[in-house]
């Protein structure tokens, strides 16, 4: 971890380790071992609680599913969405592995299924109108909204700014969406 309050948090080297709170930062020197404790000055002086270089903005991210039947829940990501998985995992879950080195896992966790009612995961396709058609073509019912924030069509597209969007469910009511920017 390498962490120090910068305007440009790339240029700190990956030896130094600390925190900066609220102006005052202490930062770890790996390659002459010793600590110290500043005051910070300049452009980032006042900066409160605020960590810098810890960001995980430069690392992947993946979603991770509660889903209350492993059989069904299977079925449906492998089956109607065509996910592979290269087996079982530890937690009795199976990880799927997507496009550009990311995955959605999914696990037996019966009393979270379904429980949050937002979108928990979404695929980033170049045309959402055909990813549609063909999974509607696998089974897969897309959700209708007509209010007056969002309204979708007949196949269940909903336009949104400049992008594209639609959603559906899995087995347990898991929102699941497809964007296209």
């Amino acid at each position: 971890m390498h962490t120090r309050v910068l305007d440009d948090p790339r240029s700190v080297p990956i030896n130094l380790i600390g925190y900066a709170v609220g102006g005052a930062g202490w930062w770890f020197d790996l390659d002459r071992q010793i600590g110290e404790t500043r005051q910070t000055f300049g452009p980032w002086a006042g900066r409160r609680d605020q960590e810098v270089g810890m960001s995980l903005s430069s690392y992947r991210v993946g979603a991770v599913v509660a889903v209350s039947d492993m059989g069904r829940a299977s079925e449906f990501y492998e089956g109607k969405l065509g996910l592979s998985a290269s087996g079982d995992e530890p937690d009795g879950g199976r990880t799927y592995q997507c496009g550009e080195k990311t995955a959605i896992h999914i696990f037996p966790s019966p009393g979270d299924a379904g429980a949050s009612g937002a979108t928990v995961a979404g695929w980033f396709v170049e045309d959402v109108a055909a990813v549609v058609d063909d999974l509607t073509a696998s089974g897969v019912a897309f959700e209708h909204y007509d209010g007056p924030s969002l309204t979708t069509d007949e196949k269940g597209v909903a336009v949104v700014g400049d992008s594209k969007a639609a959603w559906f469910k899995d087995p347990d009511g898991n929102v699941l969406g497809l964007l296209q920017d």
